[in-house]
């Protein structure tokens, strides 16, 4: 499976969008809290990519979700700092 194929899956299964175009990776980091993994612990990976979804497409949360949010590049680099790099977090408010 690619990894474009995953994140159609993903997409599909967790806010019940199944028409996506122009899939373009963006960026990757590992989150700055750790996780117990075992005798050790782990970073979560978030990757970004960039694509776009039909006008008008009405989002259907999966039951794993309570919510979501559209946000400016300026505000999701706010809430992505405190678990995120700062390379990353940059990267992301370079957006328009």
């Amino acid at each position: 499976s690619s990894a474009e194929e995953t994140l159609r899956r993903e997409i599909s299964e967790e806010i019940g969008i199944l028409e996506i175009a122009d899939i373009e990776p963006f960026a990757m980091a590992v989150s700055n809290i750790r996780i117990p993994y075992g005798d050790t612990d782990t970073g979560l990976i978030l990757s970004v990519y960039l694509c776009k979804i039909p006008e008008g497409a009405a989002l259907s949360l999966s039951g794993e979700h309570t919510g979501y949010g559209w946000f400016a590049s300026r505000e999701a680099i706010e809430l992505l700092r405190v678990k995120y790099p700062e390379e990353f977090v940059d990267k992301i408010g370079g957006l328009v």
